[in-house]
């Protein structure tokens, strides 16, 4: 009930009353493969760009730190407790962990994965396997690009202890195998970037990055026709309301269940006639299709 209440109220400016609904703008993309947009704007926006060319140079990037390959079945580390330090962009951490004498390197490693997963810290860590069935810890962070006084986004030294030293050593997680960067593009031939693939554009355009285009080769990105606006803005509340239709299918059981579906199918059977006069359609089983043409 919320979402269909927020989409309904999304489709026309707050106040415009009934003679504005549907008349939202839809923002197009030429090549979705490289950007896709979104209109964030509202529909008395009148003086923005109605069209604007963009060139992907680069993809923002996350930091990754690949550990050492190490036979997965055996032990290079001496049992005992070790501890290293995690130092993000604006947090420090310190991370203990034991080794003990039936582990195995994977077994160090997942382990290892289980404690930065957990910690929120904001990194990912997972275990690869490469073609010779060896295991190395992965670390890469959620966050991208890189500011100008920044070097990483996170760094990692073991304890000023001989044996955390070592164990570093062997696991290899201190290295940084690729640096974060900041995505490249051109707007209109004037060259930007930005620490995210995700951002707004003059505040009425949020722009996600996919890929890098093909030289000179821009995308251009614009406002659909307001017919296909419209039935898009159509199909955005017909899927909502169909998700009524799946949610009382998925609770028909008993007579409670069976009501609430029958209520809910009798919302469009009602209306049925005029609903398909308008390219509307409606199924057997209540829910609506969009006939676009």
């Amino acid at each position: 009930a919320r979402q269909i209440k927020n989409i309904v109220s999304s489709l026309s400016d707050s106040g415009e009353g009934l003679k504005n609904a549907f008349q939202k703008k839809v923002a197009i993309s030429s090549d979705e493969d490289i950007v896709t947009a979104s209109y964030i704007g509202g529909s008395s926006d009148e003086d923005i760009s109605q069209n604007f060319d963009i060139e992907v140079r680069s993809l923002a990037a996350p930091q990754t730190n690949l550990g050492n390959f190490l036979d997965s079945s055996d032990l290079d580390f001496p049992p005992g407790d070790y501890s290293f330090d995690l130092a993000t962009t604006t947090n420090s951490y310190e991370f203990q962990y034991t080794v003990n004498p039936e582990d195995t390197n994977r077994s160090i490693q997942e382990k290892l994965a289980r404690l930065f997963n957990s910690s929120g810290v904001g990194l990912t860590a997972e275990v690869m396997t490469d073609e010779k069935g060896r295991s190395a810890l992965k670390l890469t962070s959620k966050q991208t690009g890189l500011s100008e006084n920044e070097t990483a986004l996170f760094d990692i030294k073991p304890k000023a202890t001989l044996d955390s030293i070592d164990s570093m050593n062997t696991l290899g997680i201190h290295q940084i195998t690729s640096p974060a960067q900041n995505s490249s593009f051109v707007f209109n031939g004037e060259e930007h970037s930005a620490y995210t693939n995700t951002f707004t554009f003059n505040k009425v355009f949020e722009l996600t990055l996919h890929g890098i285009s093909p030289e000179d080769t821009p995308a251009q990105i614009g406002f659909k026709t307001s017919v296909d606006a419209v039935a898009d803005n159509l199909q955005e509340l017909v899927d909502a309301y169909n998700g009524f239709i799946e949610t009382g299918e998925h609770y028909s059981d008993g007579p409670l269940g069976n009501r609430l579906l029958h209520d809910l199918r009798n919302i469009s059977f009602s209306h049925r006639h005029d609903l398909e006069s308008i390219g509307m359609l409606v199924e057997e089983n209540g829910a609506i299709s969009i006939d676009r043409d």
